[in-house]
This record gives structure tokens, sequence and C-alpha cells, in this order.
């Protein structure tokens, strides 16, 4: 199976009971790297995150590009699967919700003890999220209207903040469900 979206290309391989899922995800952009930040990664084997078992890596006049990386996932249904065999049953069940949002947060937290983490002025965040909100400004017209009040939150900021390295792409395909468990 495979998944193409503007970041990225992924194909999934599955043994033919199902035991052993790996999925190799080969980037369409790239950029200099730490590789050793990557590695960090494989702090996170467990039950709820994907195993780093490798990666596709160049080095280009002296800088570190990593092209792709290959996870072993977990096997069973991801939750976005379950939900939606929940939904066409017409079933909803409050547990699940609760496991899903601890699971979230334990890769909030995993990411936290794994990788360095800071605290920074608020100030600095609203100036860099207002850099974002410049380069978002061209390329989504509908934006325009919206933008002195996204603005004025960004200045409102104030004290310290916790800066860390969170799961940018954390959906419900990204979460497994596997003998009652998230």
């Amino acid at each position: 199976a495979g998944i193409e979206t503007a970041d990225h290309i992924e194909m999934s391989l599955v043994d033919e009971d199902g035991t052993e899922r790996y999925r190799f995800s080969s980037y369409r952009r790239v950029w200099p790297t730490n590789a050793s930040d990557l590695e960090m990664l494989s702090n996170l084997i467990g039950p709820h995150a994907p195993e780093l078992v490798g990666r596709i890596e160049v080095e280009v006049h002296g800088r570190h590009y990593i092209l792709g990386t290959c996870r072993r996932t977990p096997s069973g249904p991801t939750v976005h699967d379950l939900t939606a065999a929940r939904i066409a049953a017409q079933y909803f069940s409050h547990e699940d919700s609760v496991e899903v949002g601890q699971t979230i947060r334990y890769v909030h937290d995993a990411l936290l003890l794994a990788f360095p983490h800071r605290w920074v002025p608020a100030e600095l965040i609203g100036r860099h999220l207002e850099e974002r909100l410049d380069g978002f400004l061209p390329r989504i017209p509908g934006l325009a209207a919206h933008a002195p009040w996204i603005r004025e939150s960004y200045r409102s900021l104030t004290g310290e903040m916790l800066v860390q390295r969170i799961h940018g792409n954390l959906t419900a395909t990204c979460i497994w469900h596997q003998k009652d468990r998230c």
C-alpha cells in the first residue's frame, strides 16, 4: 500500500500473517539535518511508537540530508480504521477517546524525554509565529481577513513557553489499535 502527500511518499509492507509491518517514507523535500536527531527516535520504541530501523542518508558538500526512513510499525488497525468502522456501525466509546488522548500524551511526554527542550520568552515565539503567518499570507488569500486578530493574539503572548519537539503529523492514521489498546 502507498500514500502520497506533498511532503513524502510512504509505502507499507506487511507479511502474510500481518505480524511484521514496515513503513518506508521517502521525503519529497529535504534540508540539511543532524542524523543524531533522527537516531534519538530509536529511544521511542514501545507499544505506542514505531521503531526506527533504518534511514537513507546522503552527504552533499559536507551537509547531511535524510532522504527517507524505515520504521517497524505495530500490527493491527489504525485508530482511523477503527473509528471509520465504528461510525459505520453507529458505535461510539468514551473509553476509546480517553485511550487516544492518553496515547497522544504518551507520545508528547516521550518526545520531551528523548529530545532537547527549553523555556523561551513568549514574545520570541510570537515573533516566529508572525513570520510564519507572513509566509502563508501570499499563498492563502482567504487568510488575509483574519491576519489582524491572529497578529494581535501572537503579540499578546507573555511569560515563557516550553519549546519541545512534537510529532508534526500526529493523526488517527498514525496511531494503532492493538489488543484493545491504542
